[in-house]
């Protein structure tokens, strides 16, 4: 019989790795909240154009090579809105993909369709912002 409970002696501690120190660690879930209008999507657009581009991150650190990013939002047009503000950011959007949720609708953080694009594409960073009845915004920053 399997026991029930495991020791923390037993485990190997490991460090966390940074996307963004400390605000993004690679592997793990964060939460981004704030008040509309606060800039949180206009902060995630320029995250994700440095990313892209192999830029620098918030305060100054080299991204180094230019990463992969998924940018999953179900509150805005993907052509009149998202990919201009990509562009007035520099973003390079071959770097960036999207499910297109006209084709694949309900999409939601534990949906299978979510990990296949991951293991697919590879992102270094998943960003996922819902409708208002949803959490706003779940980034996922993954490892390379």
């Amino acid at each position: 019989m399997e026991r029930l409970l495991t020791l923390y002696s037993e485990v190997q501690s490991t460090d966390v790795r940074w996307l963004w120190y400390p605000f993004i660690a690679i592997g793990k879930i964060t939460l981004l909240q704030g008040d509309p209008g606060d800039g949180k999507s206009t902060m995630m657009m320029n995250l994700i154009a440095e990313l892209s581009k192999g830029g620098k991150t918030p305060d100054g650190k080299p991204v180094g090579t230019p990463q992969r990013v998924i940018y999953q939002c179900s509150e805005d047009g993907v052509s009149d809105t998202i990919k201009p503000r990509l562009e007035r950011c520099g973003a390079d959007c071959r770097k960036v993909a999207f499910i297109n949720e006209e084709t694949y609708s309900g999409l939601t953080l534990d949906d299978e369709r979510i990990r296949q694009a991951i293991i697919e594409f590879r992102p270094r960073l998943v960003v996922k912002i819902g409708r208002a009845s949803e959490r706003k915004v779940c980034t996922e920053a993954l490892a390379a």
